[in-house]
C-alpha cells in the first residue's frame, strides 16, 4: 500500500511538469523572442491613443512690417501627426477679422504655415488649433503690424545724366546755391518724436502731369535724371502732396483742356497714386468750380447752373454733397483714398458762385454740404479723413473769416500765406497763427506759401517771380532786398515758415501748428504748361455766377505763357535745387 502511494505521488509530479512544459513551449511559439515588457519601460508610440496623448502644436508672434504676405509657421508633434491633423485658425476677437487676412500657404519653404496679410496697424490675438482622434490642442500668439513699406523700385534714370551741377546752378542763378545751409527748428529737441515724425512737410503737384506730358524731366543732385518727381521729392523728406480738382476743366464743344494743370478727377486719381506708392499721404482741394478759384473768382460750375438759386442754395448744396461722396467713392475704388479734404480754395470772399456778406448763409450751407459728405465717406469706409477750411489775404481776414465760420464740421484752418504778394510779415504770422491757436483751438496749416528762388527771365515765363519787399525780407532773415529771391532766401524761408508753425501754436499744452504746403514746385517753364490754354477762353468769357470776368472779356486764356517756375524748386531745366536740403537740415537731419 505504501509503495503504490508512492507511486502515484511520483507520476502526479511528472505530470504537472509535463503540463507546465507544453504551457511553455506553446507560449514561444505564439511569441517567439520576445520578452516580457519591463514596467519602465516606453509605451508603444505607434498606440493611436498614446499619441493622441502626445499631440501639440506650437507657433510664435510674428511682428509684419510690410504690407505683403508674410508666413505664420507652426510645428505638429509628434511628427507622426504632421499629414493626420485638422489645422485651425481662429481669431479671439472676430473683429480683428476685418483687418488682418488668413490665407493658405502652399510655399514649399513653408510647409505647416498660413500667410497673414493687413492694412491695418495693430495688435491681433490668434490660436492655431490642432485636431485629431477627438482631441484638441491650441497654441496661442500675437500678430503685431506696423505697416512700414519697402520702398517701390527706383525710377532713377543711371543712363542719362543730364543735369546740372551745383557749380552750374551757381553760374545760372545766384553764388547762394553754393551755400545753403539752414538751422534746425528752434527747441526741436522738445518735440516728441510722434509729432515730428507726423509733421507735414507738403508740396502742392497739381500741374505734374501736365508738365510730364509737355516733356518735363527732373534731376536728382546728382545729375541722374529720375523718372517720378515724387521719388525724387521723398528724398527730402517730403511726405505730404496737395492735389487740386476742378468739375470739368475742358472746353464744353471741342473739349480742348483749359489747361493751368487740367486737373480732373482722372488726375487726381494718378497723382494721388503715385503718390501713395512713394509713401505720401494726399490733401486733395475741392474748388468746386470749373477752373481757378480764389478770392473774387469764385465761379459756379457749367453743369451745375440749373440748380443755382441766388437766395436759396438747398438745392445746390444736395448736388454738392452727391458729387464730394462720388468722387470720394471713386477714389475709394482706386484704393487712394485721400487723408485731408479741402472744402474749397480760398473761400474768403464767395464759395460756388456766391459771395454773400453778413453770415454768409448759403455759404456756409454749401460748405457744411462738403464736410458732411467728407464725414460720412470716411466712416462708410472706416478711413480717417480730415477736413480743412481755406482762407487768404492776411491776418485780418484770416481772423474774421475763421471766427465766422468756426461753427462749421472742419477739423483742420488752411490758409495762404505769400509774403511777397503783402500777406504780411514774420512777426505777423507769429502772431496769427498764436491768436488762432488760443482761440479757434483747431489744428493748423499753412496750406499755400512760396517765395522765388530768382528773378531770370524766361522765354516761356512772365513775371511771377514776386516782388522783393520787407515781408518776403523778413522771411529769409533779410534787412534789404540785397540777397531776395535767390536759392538760399528760399532755404532760409522754408526753415523759417516750419519754425514758426511750429514754435508759436503751442496753447493749452497743444501744439497746434502741423505742417505746410510748398505751391506748385515743379511748374516747369515749358510750352503746353501755361496757367491757362486759349480753350479756356470760353471758361472766362461765360457768364456764370462767383465768376470775376464779365462776358466777352479778355483773358489769360488768350496768351497763354503763364508759369509759376521762378517759385520751384527745380531749376528751369528741371534740376533739384540745393534750397530743397532745407526740408532735412530743419528737421535736425543731413543735407544730401
Amino acid at each position: 500500500m505504501k509503495i503504490s502511494r508512492f507511486i502515484l505521488f511520483i507520476l502526479s509530479i511528472l505530470l504537472i511538469m509535463i503540463i507546465f512544459t507544453n504551457c511553455a513551449e506553446s507560449k514561444e511559439k505564439l511569441n517567439p523572442g520576445k520578452e516580457e515588457p519591463k514596467e519602465d519601460d516606453p509605451p508603444d508610440e505607434e498606440d493611436p491613443i498614446i499619441e493622441d496623448i502626445l499631440l501639440s502644436v506650437s507657433a510664435g508672434n510674428l511682428n509684419i512690417d510690410y504690407t505683403g504676405y508674410y508666413p505664420i509657421t507652426f510645428v505638429i508633434q509628434p511628427p507622426s501627426l504632421q499629414d493626420k491633423v485638422t489645422v485651425q485658425y481662429l481669431f479671439i476677437n472676430q473683429a480683428h477679422s476685418e483687418h488682418l487676412e488668413l490665407f493658405n500657404s502652399s510655399h514649399e519653404e513653408y510647409p505647416n504655415s498660413v500667410r497673414a496679410k493687413s492694412n491695418t496697424s495693430g495688435t491681433y490675438s490668434l490660436i492655431i488649433r490642432a485636431s485629431y482622434g477627438g482631441i484638441n490642442r491650441n497654441s496661442q500668439f500675437t500678430i503685431t503690424v506696423s505697416l512700414v513699406e519697402y520702398p517701390p523700385e527706383t525710377t532713377k534714370d543711371l543712363t542719362d545724366q543730364e543735369g546740372q551741377t551745383i557749380a552750374a546752378l551757381a553760374s545760372l542763378y545766384d553764388a547762394s546755391a553754393l551755400n545753403c545751409n539752414v538751422n534746425p527748428i528752434d527747441n526741436i529737441n522738445t518735440f516728441s518724436k510722434e509729432y515730428l515724425d507726423n509733421y507735414i512737410r507738403g508740396v502742392d503737384i497739381s500741374s505734374l502731369i501736365e508738365v510730364e506730358n509737355a516733356g518735363g524731366k527732373f534731376y536728382d543732385n546728382d545729375g541722374y535724371r529720375v523718372g517720378d518727381v515724387l521719388e525724387l521729392l521723398s528724398y527730402y523728406g517730403i511726405n505730404w502732396v496737395r492735389i487740386r480738382l476742378w468739375n470739368d476743366p475742358y472746353h464744353s464743344v471741342s473739349r480742348l483742356p483749359y489747361g493751368g494743370g487740367t486737373n480732373d478727377l482722372a488726375k487726381a486719381i494718378e497723382l494721388s497714386q503715385r503718390a501713395k506708392k512713394w509713401g505720401m499721404k494726399v490733401l486733395l482741394d475741392f474748388h468746386y468750380s470749373d477752373f481757378w478759384t480764389h478770392p473774387g473768382q469764385q465761379a459756379l460750375p457749367k453743369a451745375w447752373l440749373p440748380y443755382y438759386d441766388s437766395a436759396n442754395a438747398d438745392a445746390l448744396a444736395a448736388v454738392l454733397k452727391q458729387y464730394t461722396k462720388d468722387v470720394l467713392t471713386a477714389m475709394y475704388e482706386a484704393d487712394v483714398l485721400p487723408d485731408m479734404v479741402q472744402i474749397g480754395n480760398e473761400t474768403n470772399s464767395g464759395f460756388c458762385g456766391y459771395n454773400e456778406s453778413g453770415s454768409k448763409p448759403n455759404e456756409q450751407k454749401l460748405m457744411a454740404a462738403g464736410f458732411a459728405a467728407v464725414r460720412e465717406i470716411s466712416a462708410l469706409y472706416n478711413y480717417p479723413i480730415k477736413t480743412m477750411i481755406h482762407v487768404t489775404d492776411g491776418p485780418s481776414v484770416v481772423t474774421w473769416y475763421i471766427n465766422l465760420m468756426r461753427n462749421l464740421d472742419f477739423d483742420v484752418i488752411g490758409m495762404s500765406y505769400y509774403p511777397a504778394y503783402e500777406h504780411g510779415t514774420r512777426a505777423q504770422l507769429q502772431s496769427l497763427l498764436q491768436n488762432l491757436a488760443n482761440n479757434i483751438k483747431k489744428e493748423i496749416v499753412v496750406v499755400e506759401y512760396s517765395v522765388a528762388f530768382t528773378t531770370r527771365t524766361h522765354t516761356r515765363l512772365q513775371n511771377m517771380a514776386g516782388n522783393s519787399n520787407a515781408h518776403s525780407q523778413s522771411f529769409a532773415d533779410l534787412t534789404s532786398s540785397t540777397g531776395d529771391r535767390t536759392i538760399r532766401s528760399q532755404a532760409v524761408t522754408i526753415r523759417n515758415f516750419n519754425n514758426d508753425i511750429m514754435n508759436h501754436t503751442l496753447s493749452g499744452g497743444v501744439r497746434y501748428g502741423i505742417g505746410s504746403f510748398w505751391w506748385e514746385p515743379a511748374w516747369l517753364p515749358l510750352t503746353n504748361t501755361a496757367w491757362a490754354f486759349t480753350a479756356a477762353n470760353e471758361w472766362y468769357r461765360m457768364s456764370l455766377p462767383g465768376k470775376a470776368d464779365t462776358p466777352n472779356s479778355t483773358s489769360p486764356g488768350s496768351n497763354p505763357r503763364v508759369t509759376w517756375s521762378a517759385h520751384g524748386f527745380f531749376s528751369y531745366e528741371g534740376t533739384a535745387l540745393p534750397s530743397l536740403n532745407a526740408f532735412l537740415q530743419m528737421m535736425g537731419k543731413t543735407a544730401r
